[in-house]
């Protein structure tokens, strides 16, 4: 009977960006694999970065909003302020669990 044996030393083969054995056995081994993997759990990363940031600037945004509204009516002064600061993070709590939870939901789907 025939039987087929690989070498035990990998043969570059540059057509395929990795060794002949690796090839024939279908083990990943390419630099360009290794990087495309770092590179998407970078943006998974990067992805809940934003979601942080677009959580403060809210809060941000619709408390010196509250602020404002508080110099132009001075007899409801502290009002606008705790109402905007509540409405910001309440909408981006709210956001942010659909956007890190809602993702995941559609992967495992």
């Amino acid at each position: 009977m025939f039987q087929m044996t690989l070498h035990r030393f990998p043969i570059p083969c540059r057509a395929l960006g990795r060794t002949i054995s690796s090839a024939l056995l279908g083990v990943r081994t390419t630099l360009s694999q290794d990087k495309n993997d770092k590179r998407r759990v970078e943006r998974r990363y990067l992805k809940y970065a934003g979601v942080g940031m677009q959580f403060g600037i809210a809060i941000a945004l619709f408390t010196l909003g509250g602020r404002w509204l508080d110099g132009q009516f001075p007899k409801l002064e502290p009002l606008f302020t705790l109402l905007g600061f509540a409405v910001a993070f309440v909408g981006g709590t709210v956001s942010l669990v659909y956007q890190v939870l809602g993702s995941e939901r559609v992967n495992k789907q």
